[in-house]
This record gives C-alpha cells, structure tokens and sequence, in this order.
C-alpha cells in the first residue's frame, strides 16, 4: 500500500529515517552539499514495498514539474536497502 502525503513537511534526515523506518520513500526539494548525505528533504509518497504506485503513473507528476528540485527514493526496508549497487547493513 502506498499514501502520497497530503501537506508535506520538510524534514531532516533523521527524522526520515526515523518516523518512516520500515518504508519505502519518494522524496523531493534535498537539500545539502552536492556529492554528500542530503540534509532534509520533503517526503512526498510512502509505501510498504519499492516504487509502489508507479503503473499508476503517480511519479510522472514529480519528474514532470521543473520547479522539483533534487528528488530521489530511499528504501528504509529491512533487508532492501540498496545503495550505489551495495547492501547497506542495518545496525540495530
């Protein structure tokens, strides 16, 4: 099941991966220092599984939108955390 998040809020990372832990994220407008960790970001869908939602085309909207700056997806899924073609290794 996936929400697309009425009223998105800009959050820091922390508290991404803190509120949304165990769920898979679309996220828009990162800010940061270019070639480092984004600092906030606002979240704008949340799902159970990865790009869930995408046959119905919900993304389009996001991509489409030239005033959407740094947008990306994070996987907060135990055991599905892929990044830059390695597994990140949930430390509990």
């Amino acid at each position: 099941m996936y929400e697309i998040l009425e009223n998105p809020q800009r959050m820091s990372r922390e508290e991404v991966y803190e509120k949304y832990d165990g769920k898979w994220l679309f996220i828009i407008h990162l800010e940061g220092e270019p070639f480092q960790p984004w600092e906030t970001g606002i979240p704008v869908v949340v799902a159970d599984s990865d790009w869930e939602g995408d046959d119905e085309g919900i993304y389009d909207v996001y991509y489409d939108d030239p005033s959407i700056t740094r947008l990306m997806h994070l996987s907060l899924i135990r055991d599905e955390n892929f990044f830059f073609g390695f597994w990140e290794l949930p430390l509990d």
